[in-house]
Parts: structure tokens; C-alpha cells; sequence
């Protein structure tokens, strides 16, 4: 199986990953979707209306009203938009089939695990993980804990729990990775950016109500 090459580039905007196939953008704090659209003008940029469950739709023109929490399309120039602020926005390319999905997975997405329910449909895929909280910075109640716990099947908990100083700390990427499966995954491209201790990236659990959201797509070229 050959390499999955993907150029990366940071800059004040954004962080991007691209190759002759599809991009993957993480956008920054600063960057809104007027931004988007001056940074990419021949993409035509969906979202959907995101309420923290584990629905997911095929794109479509008006998306935009639809309650869902993922997106997939194997239209290209369509970019998949997602908005976070500590969630996980996930990005999948599956390159036999062409098709891409943009995932918002909070700690409710992960628990209903959205992941795989979209990916069911996937099979060998190039998975992109942008900034999102981490372990260190995501203390949980025992309700939480016992929701996730249950996601996952076949896995120590110490392996995603740390209950160092009496806290309870999830390591909410561990989870989606082994809902997954390993054997489905090409190459995983994560950037292990803490949203909540980096200031370049909105975070509910930094600021609160004063939090923004983070834009992410993935758009399919070719």
C-alpha cells in the first residue's frame, strides 16, 4: 500500500493539509467564513445545523437548516464545513471510493459514537484530527465518564481515563480511534493541539459564553 502524501502549511489563518485530491483546513480563532471564501473562492462551502448528536446527512444545497453533526459527499469543490470549540472536527477521505465526511464530535457525539455510524459506509480511510480539548485540559463527572466508558468495548479504561489528583480526565481522540478501528485507517494525520491552552483556537471551557467557534472543511478536488 502506497504512502498517502499530504503537504502541510500553517500560517496565521489556519492550519492546511492538501494534496492533487482534497483539502483539509483547521481554521483559527481569527478566521471566519468570509475569510474562508477570500482564502478559497472556488469552493462552495456547506455546514449544517449541529445540536451535539449523532446524526449525520449527505450534503446537500441548504444543508445548512438540517440538525446533524456530520456531512459526507463525493462532490468536488464542495467543502464540508464544521465548527468547534473543544470538539473534535474530524475530516475522512476515503480515496477508492472519492468520498469525503466532515464530523463534529463532542464528548455527546463521541458517547453516541457518530464516528463509526458515519464511517459504516467507509471503508479504508485517511483520517484528520484537528484541535480539539485534550486529556490534560477535559475533566469529567462520573455521568459523563460512564457514558463514554460504554462506547468502547475491548479497551483498558486506564488507557483514555486519568484519574490522576482525583480527576476524572478523557482522552476523547483515544476513544474515536479505537470506535474506529485500526484496520480501517490508512494513515491518521492529528495535530495534538489543546484548544482550551492555546490561544490561537476558540475554547467553551477557556471563555465560556464569550467563546467563538473554530471553522474546519474538507473539500474534494479531483
Amino acid at each position: 500500500m502506497g504512502i498517502f502524501f499530504v503537504k502541510f502549511q500553517e500560517t496565521t489563518d489556519g492550519i492546511c493539509y492538501s494534496n492533487d485530491s482534497i483539502v483539509v483546513f483547521f481554521g483559527k480563532k481569527n478566521c471566519d467564513l468570509n475569510q474562508l471564501q477570500k482564502l478559497f473562492p472556488t469552493f462552495q462551502f456547506r455546514g449544517v445545523k449541529q445540536t451535539h448528536s449523532n446524526h449525520f446527512i449527505q450534503s446537500v444545497p441548504d444543508s445548512g437548516s438540517i440538525e446533524a453533526d456530520a456531512h459526507w459527499t463525493t462532490e468536488k469543490n464542495t467543502a464540508l464545513l464544521i465548527k468547534t470549540a473543544d470538539c473534535l472536527p474530524i475530516m475522512v477521505f476515503e480515496e477508492s471510493s472519492r468520498k469525503i465526511a466532515a464530523i463534529h464530535a463532542g464528548w455527546r457525539g463521541v458517547a453516541g459514537r457518530i464516528t463509526p455510524q458515519i464511517l459504516n459506509t467507509f471503508s479504508l480511510i485517511d483520517l484528520f484530527i484537528g484541535p480539539h480539548i485534550l486529556q490534560k485540559s477535559f475533566e469529567v463527572k462520573e455521568d459523563a465518564k460512564a457514558l463514554l466508558a460504554a462506547s468502547v468495548s475491548n479497551l483498558d479504561s486506564k488507557n483514555y481515563i486519568d484519574l490522576s489528583s482525583q480527576q476524572i480526565k478523557i482522552d476523547l481522540e483515544k476513544i474515536v480511534v479505537h470506535q474506529i478501528g485500526h484496520h480501517r485507517i490508512k494513515n491518521t494525520y492529528s495535530l495534538g493541539i489543546d484548544t482550551k491552552t492555546t490561544p490561537d483556537f476558540h475554547s467553551y471551557r477557556r471563555d465560556q459564553q464569550d467563546a467563538g467557534r473554530n471553522l474546519s472543511f474538507i473539500c474534494l478536488l479531483t
